[in-house]
């Protein structure tokens, strides 16, 4: 996933379903998908956050764990 600005490029347009899968509008068999793998550690704060990798992925029930999302309250603490 690279951020670019948005250019109302069907490729840029994402839904988020009730399931809690992020999906592609234009091509909904395509999840937004965390690695397992982690390529560094970052963060001031304990516990250190694990950089992973995001891609789309044919969406998957062996994959769920990591197609899976949630909102948090705005005033969820970060430490």
């Amino acid at each position: 996933m690279v951020l670019n600005e948005c250019d109302k490029n069907p490729k840029q347009q994402f839904v988020f379903e009730n399931d809690g899968k992020i999906k592609l509008v234009d091509e909904p068999d395509l999840c937004l998908t965390v690695s397992y793998d982690f390529r560094a550690t970052g963060g001031v704060y304990q516990p250190l956050y694990l950089l992973r990798d995001l891609s789309l992925r044919s969406c998957s029930p062996s994959l769920s764990s990591r197609q899976t999302w949630g909102l948090r309250p705005a005033n969820w603490p970060f430490y």
